[in-house]
């Protein structure tokens, strides 16, 4: 059971965290009001409408985003990172949008074949259509292109977990390690996944007789703030540095 003073330091913490969060959405109001200000007085500026569409986004109004993606698009149709954004939004909206979403981000690759983002988000699309073939292609093309990019190992090695791949998803996996965020200690959902996934496939394997497979699950436990470590960030840090002694 937590002490007094640690129990106070939480709270503290927590309090501050809602103030923060509270004055990050007034600001993001604030924003909105003034880009709707800017768009009234030149509804054609591409820019604004982009903008608008990532606060309103952040807000939550996912049905507002959109259609000031669709502007935006509509503004300056050649700008990939509009579209980019647009075709996620659309993608985001379900499984009855994927084709509408996949069209998008093909339309990104005939101005650009090697536009990183469209393959890579071509490669969740197909995977999310259970198409793992045509989603293996891309999450290739995407590692190919961006090698030092952790999301893009992560994806791939999801993409070879489910056909079968376990050997090669380990190895993507363990990469995506070595370039993400927890090798510095600090936490992102999606990071502290490649260290489970890690853990998880290499038990799998029957690896677990050296430790590592254990080490990679004691750091994902740590990354992750569960129970059973110590919750500072020395006793994560050591956890990596074992975790990471065979990458």
């Amino acid at each position: 059971m937590a002490d007094p003073e640690s129990r106070m330091r939480e709270l503290r913490e927590l309090q501050e965290k809602v103030m923060r969060e509270r004055r990050n959405t007034e600001l993001r109001h604030e924003a909105a009001r003034y880009l709707e200000g800017r768009i009234k007085r030149d509804p054609t500026a591409g820019p604004n409408h982009h903008n608008l569409a990532q606060i309103l986004g952040e807000l939550g109004n996912s049905d507002a985003a959109l259609k000031r993606l669709q502007f935006a698009a509509l503004a300056n149709p050649e700008n990939l990172g509009v579209r980019n954004d647009l075709a996620l939004a659309v993608f985001k909206r379900g499984r009855a949008h994927y084709e509408r979403a996949l069209k998008e981000f093909k339309y990104i690759l005939r101005l650009d074949e090697t536009n990183f983002l469209a393959h890579k988000n071509i490669a969740a699309v197909y995977a999310s259509k259970g198409r793992y073939e045509d989603a293996l292609i891309h999450a290739r093309e995407a590692v190919k292109l961006r090698p030092n990019d952790a999301a893009a190992h992560r994806n791939l090695a999801q993409v070879l977990d489910v056909k079968g791949n376990s050997r090669e998803a380990v190895v993507h996996n363990r990469k995506a390690i070595a370039l993400g965020p927890g090798r510095f200690g600090t936490y992102d959902a999606a990071d502290a996944e490649a260290y489970r996934r890690v853990a998880v496939q290499r038990a799998g394997r029957g690896e677990t007789q050296i430790g590592h497979a254990h080490e990679h699950y004691d750091a994902y436990r740590a990354l992750a703030r569960k129970p059973f470590v110590l919750p500072d960030s020395e006793r994560t840090v050591e956890l990596l540095v074992k975790a990471k002694q065979d990458l």
